[in-house]
């Protein structure tokens, strides 16, 4: 379903997102 796809995208941007903000952070 396109909701799955929109969900999965989001999930691995706001993960990827996170990571780096981490990352710059630490």
């Amino acid at each position: 379903m396109l909701s799955d796809c929109l969900i999965e995208l989001l999930c691995s941007c706001v993960v990827s997102w996170f990571v780096g903000e981490g990352f710059h952070i630490g």
